[in-house]
């Protein structure tokens, strides 16, 4: 049976040339999408049981995450870069690249977590994630006794955020709160969280979780490996478009490869202005539509209260415990706890 072959691409030179080395190999030419219209009432009507390739350019990447929903198993995605066709022999192999990292995806498909644990994730250019699991670990440690894990390889910031070397693997602050960082110099895949408390995850920002769960490099393949851990994940964004953008891509590749795992949607540093106020009204209406009734919490900006903790390498609660900030926290704090 011959590959169905879909493309959306804006040069049409492109495209034609596109189609003439595909069609040369295993693939047929199904459809040529003009406009993101013609596209997605195009993937809504493919079959099931058929093998489709989507070739795609930027021109038509701006809407891609909202068409993803149309996408199954059985649709493989290729994104061209630039404004010539790569040759043909290449072309074949980014084909079939992405053709065979569908079939690893659906081999790695998680059903549902292995762990106890709750993972603090989000999108990218530095939404608070660590400020915000280290606050929220705090405000758990008042009902029982936390463990808050550095398991970001790229950044491994936990410990110098409150005034420790790295390199210590279990700094207890308080009676009830530790803070452990993990060494990934020997990474084996095998995570190891101590059972007898609850463990809070730093993950860092969440990578693509197709490629983690495929192609299994060091950074995302270590990501891939704690989230079988959470029973739960918590989400931070900013106020940033891109960042519910990252927002929006995340929850849809988890719903399709985890579609057990509860996620908890935070965006942090929610300020007064207009603007804000916004964006609040937009990051709540995305959350909506992820699922009815779905809980989204939002962190106020305090940059000078964050300040002052961050200077003394406390928690909000040790510095501020009235604020609003703290019972922001506490809230969300509260919600996990259940």
């Amino acid at each position: 049976m011959k590959i169905r072959l879909i493309t959306a691409i804006s040069n049409f030179q492109v495209e034609d040339a596109v189609i003439e080395s595909l069609t040369q190999r295993e693939f047929e030419l199904h459809f040529r999408a003009l406009t993101e219209g013609d596209l997605e009432a195009n993937l809504k009507s493919c079959q099931v049981e058929q093998r489709y390739l989507l070739v795609i350019d930027e021109s038509f990447i701006s809407k891609f995450w909202e068409l993803k929903r149309y996408l199954s198993e059985n649709i493989s995605c290729l994104v061209l870069n630039g404004d010539s066709a790569p040759s043909p022999g290449v072309l074949f192999e980014m084909a079939y690249e992405r053709l065979r990292r569908v079939e690893e995806v659906k081999q790695t498909h998680i059903s549902r977590s292995t762990g106890n644990a709750i993972g603090f994730t989000g999108s990218w250019a530095s939404p608070g994630i660590t400020s915000v699991a280290i606050n929220i670990s705090a405000e758990l440690s008042t009902y029982r006794e936390v463990l808050l894990n550095d398991v970001n390889p790229l950044r491994r910031d936990l410990l110098p955020l409150l005034g420790m070397k790295r390199n210590q693997h279990l700094v207890k602050l308080n009676d009830r709160l530790s803070v452990a960082e993990h060494n990934f110099g020997e990474f084996k895949g095998s995570p190891k969280l101590l059972g007898d408390r609850l463990n809070i995850l730093d993950m860092g920002s969440a990578p693509d979780i197709e490629v983690s769960l495929s192609d299994r490099r060091t950074a995302g393949r270590i990501f891939a490996e704690y989230l079988h851990c959470c029973r739960e994940l918590v989400f931070v964004t900013g106020s940033e478009s891109h960042a519910l953008q990252q927002m929006e891509r995340f929850h849809l590749q988890l719903q399709s490869l985890m579609p057990n795992m509860k996620v908890t949607y935070v965006l942090n540093k929610v300020g007064s202005s207009s603007r804000q106020q916004g964006i609040k009204r937009s990051f709540q209406k995305k959350v909506n539509e992820f699922s009815s009734g779905q809980r989204s919490f939002l962190i106020p900006a305090d940059y000078s209260l964050l300040d002052r903790a961050q200077g003394r390498f406390a928690s909000v609660i040790e510095v501020s415990p009235r604020s609003a900030l703290r019972r922001a926290y506490q809230e969300l704090a509260v919600y996990l706890n259940k």
